[in-house]
């Protein structure tokens, strides 16, 4: 019966019902960071990055303080050994990583 009542409070809380609109408002971010886009700013309504903000002709305000998110790592892998296909399960360490 407890954990009944623990899911019902879960599933009706108010920080339930933030964090689903939280996600309704940015369902192409990854749930982590949503959530830190609520914790930065909760009166947030559309997020980009700071070129994609001049693509759309807007205007970013001098002094203006960006919202830090979690960005997948892309970018083609720097080493000291020849250049030869390496299996998928043979990823390169963080330190031989570059992102050019």
């Amino acid at each position: 019966m407890e954990l009944t009542a623990r899911v019902g409070e879960l599933v009706t809380g108010e920080q339930w019902a933030t964090a689903i609109e939280t996600a309704a408002k940015f369902h192409r971010y990854s749930f982590g960071n949503g959530i830190l886009i609520a914790r930065q700013r909760p009166d947030a309504t559309l997020v980009a990055g700071f070129n994609r903000w001049k693509e759309l002709g807007r205007c970013v305000r001098k002094g203006e303080k960006g919202i830090a998110i979690l960005a997948p790592m892309v970018g083609r892998k720097c080493s000291d050994e020849p250049r030869h296909p390496t299996p998928p399960s043979c990823a390169a360490s963080v330190s031989r990583t570059c992102s050019t």
